[in-house]
């Protein structure tokens, strides 16, 4: 594997890792997506030919669709392929196989940039008090998870994401948060403060930032754990123009009885403890500048009320899946499985 200017080349081994079959399934494209880190899977006919490209967004736009991992990734909405004859030849777009043949013997990517903004909003502030006599003392976010408090995996996370500046908005407890994450730069980060002076809800500390980013940026819940792609949701905020991206992850919910449908007094259909399909506020976003300036200041409110006015108003608020790793620690239940999960 080489790199040019700007451009990233894959061959050999590496690049057979990134080929499909056309017969292959969302699985398979998932698990190839996953273990690399080209950010592509090449679908290729049944002679061997590239035809097109599975990429990320396709991949969350099939669970937004409620696909099976077992369908045909040849169903999913798929990039064509720029398809280079010429070694000479430079891409003209973020992606070019370069064949001989008719196979594939190199791919031509355009390295991957860090996200549209770099900064984040961590919201540190809550009580906690799901939590119960876990967080007496001790503020959420410095509740350890996997021997280490959920803060430092939230900001190891972040940097690795490329985020440089994060802003920590802090109330109960707020020195000891402020004690342990200090700086920053143990994380290579750059982290300032906000306090809180009474509590403000979960968006309440947009109106408290000074200067608001110019750019759209992250907010984050301190106490989400996630591998959630942050380049991935940046591209997609681009891609949308949409004023607020809002993750949302896949939620179950079982009827422990049989539940019955009626009309009137008929009952027109009765399923046996039937399995409802949610997507649920993953606590992550980005917003846009404006988002942050229209919030009231010093004044309690709500992620949710906030995103249901922008909505009311005919603003584009998108959809972001999670496919990756994703717990909300808010409970002792959750705090638990956090707790095996990351060991």
């Amino acid at each position: 594997m080489s790199s040019g200017a700007g451009i990233r080349s894959i061959s050999g081994s590496e690049l057979e890792a990134l080929l499909l079959t056309e017969w292959a399934t969302i699985a398979d494209a998932t698990a190839v997506l996953d273990k690399g880190n080209a950010g592509i899977a090449i679908l290729c006919d049944a002679a061997g030919a590239p035809k097109s490209l599975v990429d990320d967004a396709a991949l969350r736009t099939a669970a937004l669709r409620g696909m099976s991992t077992s369908d045909a990734v040849s169903k999913l909405p798929l990039e064509a392929v720029e398809i280079l004859t010429d070694a000479a030849a430079k891409p003209a777009g973020a992606c070019a196989i370069v064949v001989k043949d008719g196979k594939p013997v190199e791919a031509r990517l355009a390295k991957s940039s860090k996200p549209t903004g770099t900064f984040a909003l961590v919201l540190a502030g809550g009580l906690g008090s799901r939590l119960g006599a876990l967080t007496e003392t001790t503020p959420k976010p410095l509740i350890p998870i996997a021997g280490k408090p959920l803060l430092d995996h939230v900001l190891r996370y972040l940097s690795k994401q490329g985020i440089v500046d994060v802003t920590i908005a802090t109330n109960y407890r707020a020195q000891q948060i402020e004690d342990f994450a200090g700086c920053g730069a143990r994380y290579g980060l750059r982290v300032k403060y906000l306090r809180e002076s009474q509590r403000m809800g979960t968006a309440g500390a947009l109106s408290l930032l000074d200067p608001i980013p110019k750019e759209p940026f992250f907010i984050v819940n301190a106490d989400v754990l996630t591998r959630l792609d942050l380049r991935a949701m940046s591209r997609q905020q681009q891609r949308s123009g949409a004023a607020i991206v809002m993750a949302v992850a896949p939620h179950v919910v079982e009827s422990p009885y049989g539940v019955a449908k009626l009309a009137e007094s008929r009952v027109v259909d009765l399923a046996e403890k039937p399995r409802y399909h949610h997507w649920v506020n993953a606590g992550l976003y980005i917003v846009e500048p404006r988002v942050a300036e229209a919030v009231p200041r010093n004044s309690f409110v709500d992620m949710t009320t906030m995103i249901d006015k922008w909505i009311q108003r005919g603003e584009h608020v998108e959809a972001f899946p999670i496919r990756e790793y994703w717990r909300d620690a808010g409970t002792p239940e959750d705090v638990a499985r956090a707790n095996e999960e990351l060991r």
